[in-house]
């Protein structure tokens, strides 16, 4: 604000342009598949490549998943979320620790399931009699160190008649350690948890004034003790009538490791009992990856994870395809990894398709998202591909055809691995809205992090494939892998491409926030009046960006929110009915150069409207 001082007569110049809000996203990707290790079932927002690798490994010979977020990021992606899949059978490693003379100190067990952790290995150093660095790592490079922890759980302290601390009570339960309970001591001996009704046991460990050896268990409803003059006292009962809290080491290890946000990624505290002995190197036991079980219901479940995350823009599951086709044998060893992982089965042709129209009918039923469909093997022709996109019918929908061919830091199979193309594809999807807008066509754009393609496709091939509406990957001399279609799944004209179906998600995501506010306000004539400049501002503001097409605006769009569209039906059954249209910029997907002889040489003219097939 100008601060004045002379008195006079000033100007002040207002952009009294109407505020448009940002528009909503659609480039955040949503994944399911197999990974080395991480959370099973849980969506993880991702924001980088390197976060991945950290919550869910590296690359691995077993699952796809990790190739397809790599080449997200590669391509211009920023952000996604995934979902690990596994069956129930899934189980993970431990490490068993011991004091000097052989006795219990402590359990680690790894922080997700999988064989994975048998390669990491574990190291102990005491720093004093109380406190010790812990040590874990595994044989790719990945390595945590947590310095000064300590073994003792939350704990709280009962006094005597006089004052003394007469007992200790620990919390052994590994879920209460991030949250220690509240106790209500209720009279006598007897101890109520708050607000709990489960029995959660608790270790007492006795102190000078309780002479007894065997350490007893307190319940949330009760505790009953071995007889004993000090506990049966009255007095001392009656003096501990209070409320009181647990209190936590701040290097309790139990707290540390375990926090979800900032705890380790390879290892959780499963029982504390006293600090453990030098270790030097100790490698986890046990631990399954839920491979071989593997069910389509589980991926499945997957997908009814990612329907709940409403930001979610591009949806792929690589992992559901026949799983490494006639290469399988070969790529289910895993060269740095003390033990080989289990191989997922193969799903048949029928299973495929069904979480394949699962993909589409979430992304149909929800609206606001685009499944990109990978072809089930690298080996699939021309002709087979083109069967296969027949399968489904959808605007939500686009195939993509061959597969890609990568680095393969793993050499499993050589120096370069064939993985299908979703992954990179969505992050060309995310690269386009970010540098240009959603409503450019995700097409002649180069494929970061791909060699090359399985299937070399020629031009005759190529036009077979777009005419069956699958968008082909090829290899242009000179110009890198680009992607050379922009068709979705649909046999419908207006709903032909891929960019008009993502528009129409941004511009509804968009009107949907901007329009949350009228929900239960008066419908009435001056409401409708509101919703109208609210949609037409968005809507201008998108002509006039480019994101729509039409010489003017009347072309561009139409608005129309008034009685005609508003009838007393609708006000009764309190409806508010908002005509909408746009006009989306088609894609030049034909550039036609009309060459003629003249008199005076060749002349060249295009064409004033673009044949489209």
């Amino acid at each position: 604000m100008p601060r004045y001082q002379k008195p006079g007569v000033y100007f002040e110049w207002l952009d009294r342009r109407r505020a448009v809000a940002p528009l909503a996203r659609a480039d955040i990707a949503g994944f399911v598949g197999i990974s080395r290790r991480g959370p099973v079932g849980v969506p993880i927002r991702v924001e980088s490549w390197s976060q991945f690798t950290s919550a869910f490994g590296g690359h691995a010979n077993v699952g796809l998943l990790s190739w397809a977020v790599e080449g997200f990021f590669a391509n211009g992606g920023r952000k996604c979320w995934v979902v690990r899949e596994a069956s129930k059978s899934a189980t993970a490693g431990k490490w068993i620790l011991n004091t000097s003379s052989g006795q219990p100190a402590m359990t680690l067990g790894a922080a997700s399931p999988g064989v994975w952790a048998r390669d990491a290995a574990l190291s102990i150093t005491p720093v004093t009699t109380e406190l010790f660095t812990l040590n874990i790592r595994l044989a790719d490079g990945t390595e945590e160190v947590w310095h000064k922890l300590s073994a003792q759980p939350p704990s709280l302290e009962l006094p005597a008649p006089d004052g003394k601390p007469l007992l200790r009570l620990t919390v052994k339960n590994p879920s209460l350690w991030l949250s220690p309970p509240v106790l209500t001591f209720m009279g006598g001996i007897d101890f109520v948890l708050s607000g709990a009704g489960v029995q959660i046991p608790f270790r007492i460990e006795h102190s000078d004034h309780l002479d007894a050896a065997a350490a007893r268990h307190l319940s949330i409803e009760a505790l009953v003790p071995e007889p004993d003059e000090v506990l049966s006292d009255k007095n001392w009962s009656r003096s501990i009538k209070h409320t009181s809290v647990f209190k936590t080491d701040p290097h309790f290890a139990g707290s540390l490791l375990n926090d979800p946000a900032t705890g380790s990624h390879l290892a959780i505290v499963a029982e504390s009992l006293v600090p453990p002995a030098l270790v030097q190197f100790q490698f986890c036991k046990g631990g399954s990856d839920g491979l071989s079980d593997l069910k389509k219901e589980d991926f499945e479940s997957g997908l009814q994870l990612l329907s709940q995350i409403e930001e979610i823009g591009v949806l792929a599951t690589p992992d559901i395809a026949a799983q490494f086709s006639s290469k399988r044998d070969s790529l289910v060893s895993q060269p740095h990894c003390a033990t080989a992982p289990e191989a997922p089965p193969v799903f048949d042709t029928a299973t495929i398709v069904d979480l394949q129209q699962a993909m589409v009918g979430q992304c149909e039923e929800l609206g606001d998202r685009m499944a990109i469909l990978d072809l089930p093997c690298p080996e699939m022709t021309a002709e087979e591909a083109i069967k296969w996109r027949s399968k489904f019918n959808s605007s939500f929908a686009a195939c993509y055809f061959p597969w890609l061919r990568v680095p393969d830091p793993l050499q499993g199979n050589g120096f370069v691995r064939s993985v299908p193309p979703s992954g990179h594809v969505a992050g060309v999807y995310a690269r386009v809205e970010q540098m240009v807008g959603v409503h450019k066509p995700p097409a002649n754009e180069v494929l970061d992090g791909a060699e090359d393609v399985t299937i070399a496709a020629s031009d005759q091939l190529h036009g077979l494939l777009n005419d069956g509406q699958v968008n082909v990957i090829r290899a242009y001399p000179g110009r890198n892998i680009r992607i050379a279609g922009a068709r979705t799944s649909c046999a419908e004209t207006r709903w032909l491409f891929v960019n008009v179906r993502r528009l129409f998600i941004v511009i509804e995501r968009t009107i949907r926030i901007n329009l949350n506010w009228i929900v239960f306000e008066a419908n009435s004539p001056a409401l409708w009046r509101q919703v109208d400049r609210v949609v037409r501002a968005l809507l201008e503001d998108l002509w006039q960006r480019g994101f729509l097409d039409g010489a003017s605006r009347e072309e561009a769009y139409t608005v129309r929110c008034d009685a005609s569209t508003n009838t007393q039906a609708d006000t009764d059954a309190g409806r508010l009915v908002c005509e909408i249209g746009v006009l989306p910029p088609w894609p030049a997907e034909f550039v036609v150069l009309r060459v003629g002889i003249t008199e005076g040489g060749v002349e060249m003219g295009i064409p004033a409207e673009a044949q489209v097939a």
